[in-house]
């Protein structure tokens, strides 16, 4: 859609809805409930109050934006063409998610002593095969796949699929002459609980689309009501009118289940048990149908909200929104890695927790950045449309001379040692598209941009540093400017230089970096963001002794000269 026809509230839920998912499920890695794919020795109960409470909405919230978001997109393109475009938007992020990231979270979920499989859950699993080993069993046994988190990419496509024709009809059909009211805002209620108390008894949540019917009937639930909401317009002002109601409905309900939880089952949600008497299942009963009105309710009260307060689009909002299902296809996998690491170690929960947290958000939109946002086939991969405006940017950027020269993703590591004097000089950046003039100013080292091989833009004047977050820098050239600044020499590692800054005039964005010298006469930079894992290291060759890498044959003009 353009700007002024897409729904900036419902981009602003769907970016909330998919950036909690990491305090999500990290909590999930230290609370109590029986099942995450890594778990922490020590857990914590009271995380259980906050991941049943974002349990009780979230994935509602999620199937009834996708079925507001529907109804747009079947106006847009009608019913075959939405095939092809959730297609293309759905089915190719679960592919590629299913074979590249799913077994990397099932390996160590084995690796944790765990395997959840469509027999259930089996715990004190022996497992120590090699990966390789192990990645062909995962596409050939029902015991070891696993789709993870997916099941939602899954069920929204089938429920695309499933229900378009329908959506069809009801969007051509005329609106209803009565007025919607608020008590036919809360008659779905009806539904939601009436499958809680019936079907979940049955099917307490496998999440394998072909024998789980009560979330098959729940999320459908949402869905439809979504496309409703997107289809009638007359519903927007009561949801308006009735979202602090039904905030304090959810809240109330909410307190009411942590309160019956505690009384009757000693805290533990008993959903995986199987029913085996009347009182057992009589018992369950009023805490299912209790989740039905608190997950209801919050819907309701976070898209009203939304509604009131959220109705503005703006730069952030567009790029995050663009993210959202990147971030959700590769978050899980940047949680479970490092958790299994991190777990380990001989340090308080909460240490572990934000340790997890910050790695898990820094990985993960590392590499949506630096290895998705820009390049059309992994845009393609996930979901992405494949914007020609993006990529010729991305190529326009190339050509400026510090690109290429700084940041993103591994390098190699040098055992080296050297002084100042020996980093000092002239050096040929990104195999001699530019030169940088590296120098002492006190006890830190700075590099500038002294000379480009290709100097002008496509107008014939010298490359400006346009992108540049202050739009007052626009106007100086790229020669000249200061792209390494703050390094200094670390006391217990002679001849590397760290916490510096690396700016990358390619793209207005500055890095954190390290410099070390391999050698005399090559240096290695690398720039990361925020984890030095998240990075590339990058060679620079001294002038005057470019036999020892390639590096353009053409002579370089002094230091400073643009011409």
């Amino acid at each position: 859609m353009s700007d002024h026809e897409r729904r900036h509230d419902a981009d602003w839920l769907r970016v909330f809805a998919t950036y909690l998912l990491f305090l999500f499920h990290v909590a999930k890695v230290f609370d109590v409930a029986p099942f995450y794919h890594v778990k922490n020795d020590q857990l914590i109960s009271q995380l259980d109050l906050f991941t049943h409470f974002v349990h009780l909405w979230h994935m509602p919230l999620l199937f009834a934006l996708a079925g507001w978001s529907l109804c747009a997109s079947l106006r847009k393109r009608g019913t075959d063409g939405i095939v092809q475009e959730r297609m293309r938007r759905l089915f190719v992020p679960l592919l590629f998610g299913i074979v590249a990231i799913c077994p990397v979270i099932k390996y160590y979920e084995l690796r944790s002593g765990m395997n959840l499989s469509i027999a259930g859950l089996e715990t004190g699993v022996d497992f120590n095969e090699p990966f390789l080993a192990y990645w062909p069993s995962f596409f050939f046994g029902l015991d070891r796949f696993t789709w993870a988190h997916l099941w939602f990419v899954a069920y929204l496509l089938t429920f695309t699929l499933l229900y378009r024709k329908r959506c069809v009809t009801r969007l051509s059909a005329p609106p209803s002459q009565q007025e919607p009211r608020t008590r036919d805002l809360y008659a779905p209620l009806v539904w939601l609980v009436l499958i809680q108390t019936t079907l979940r008894l049955v099917w307490p949540g496998s999440l394998n689309l072909v024998w789980d019917w009560a979330n098959f009937a729940y999320y459908s639930v949402y869905f439809l009501l979504g496309f409703e909401v997107g289809r009638d317009p007359r519903w927007e002002p009561l949801i308006r009118a009735e979202w602090r109601r039904a905030g304090g409905m959810a809240m109330a309900a909410s307190v009411a289940m942590a309160a019956y939880l505690i009384v009757v089952f000693d805290g533990s949600l008993p959903l995986g048990q199987t029913p085996i008497s009347l009182t057992f299942v009589a018992s369950l009963l009023p805490l299912l149908a209790v989740t039905a009105v608190a997950g209801f309710g919050m819907v309701v009260a976070l898209t009203g909200f939304a509604m009131r307060h959220l109705g503005r689009g703006s730069r952030a909002l567009a790029y995050l929104s663009e993210s959202s299902l990147p971030v959700y296809v590769l978050h899980q996998v940047a949680i479970v890695v490092p958790a299994f690491y991190v777990v380990g170690l001989d340090l308080a929960v909460a240490s572990k927790f934000a340790l997890v947290l910050a790695i898990s958000i820094t990985a993960t939109l590392g590499v949506y950045h630096c290895a998705v946002r820009p390049f059309s086939p992994m845009r393609f991969a996930l979901g992405m449309s494949a914007r020609a405006a993006a990529l010729t940017r991305v190529r326009r950027a190339s050509t400026v001379a510090a690109l290429g020269t700084i940041v993103l993703a591994f390098g190699l590591v040098s055992n080296a040692r050297a002084n100042t004097e020996q980093v000092v000089g002239l050096w040929w950046a990104d195999s001699g598209s530019a030169q940088v003039e590296i120098r002492a100013r006190g006890e830190e080292l700075v590099g500038t941009i002294v000379w480009l091989r290709a100097p002008f833009g496509e107008d014939g004047r010298a490359l400006r540093d346009i992108n540049h977050p202050d739009p007052e820098r626009h106007k100086r050239t790229v020669v000249g400017i200061e792209m390494l600044s703050g390094f200094r020499e670390e006391e217990d590692n002679p001849g590397t230089w760290n916490g510096g800054r690396v700016y990358d005039p390619g793209n207005g964005r500055t890095y954190q970096g390290t410099i070390r010298l391999d050698g005399n006469d090559r240096l290695l930079l690398r720039g990361f963001i925020g984890i030095s894992l998240l990075g590339r290291t990058t060679t620079w060759v001294r002038v005057g002794r470019e036999e020892i890498s390639p590096v353009s044959p053409l002579p370089a003009p002094r230091g400073g000269d643009a011409s």
